[in-house]
């Protein structure tokens, strides 16, 4: 009884008419909660990076580091900030083909090659870091174990990275095939 209630409601219920260009601003990926995190994040990290460019020098003693170290340095925030800036813009301007299964695998395609920048990105990243904060130290036994264990711990970081990339890859995948 309560189906058949629910289906004459359902046959009862007026449509809302939207308009065009309210449609068009529903469909637009620039209105992807994802997406706006994505944003935010962006902003919050160059914002972060920036304010490092320009403190580091004072705070880290960058004037007691090699120009090479400070370069190296510099050139890892950089790289950073410019793959996590081409990175979004390369996922907000997506574009669709009239074929939706060629649009799937050419975005799903587009996110294979961004992990591997991303993950790229970082470890050029931190190592910039390391390679900067160790330029001047004079490593004895305990501090290349230290150095040494810092670097398991990035290395792991980075597979994980990588397994959590592939994890994303194979549910878009996987929703992939069920679309198509």
């Amino acid at each position: 009884m309560e189906f058949k209630n629910l289906k004459s409601s359902w046959k009862h219920i007026e449509a809302t008419k939207k308009s065009k260009t309210e449609l068009e601003k529903m469909t637009q990926l620039k209105h992807h909660p994802v997406l706006n995190k994505i944003r935010l994040k962006l902003i919050i990290e160059t914002i972060a990076l920036s304010f490092l460019l320009f403190i580091y020098y004072d705070w880290f003693d960058g004037n007691q580091k090699p120009l090479y170290a400070n370069l190296v340095l510099i050139l890892g925030i950089l790289t950073y900030i410019t793959t996590n800036v081409i990175s979004y813009v390369a996922i907000k301007n997506t574009h669709f083909n009239q074929n939706l299964k060629d649009t799937i695998h050419n975005y799903i395609a587009k996110i294979k090659r961004l992990s591997l920048f991303s993950i790229c990105s970082s470890i050029i990243y931190t190592g910039s870091f390391l390679f900067f904060f160790s330029s001047v130290v004079e490593f004895n036994l305990e501090k290349k174990w230290i150095l040494l264990f810092g670097v398991i711990v990035l290395i792991q970081a980075f597979f994980w990275s990588h397994r959590v990339w592939k994890s994303w890859i194979k549910k878009l995948s996987e929703h992939a095939k069920n679309l198509c």
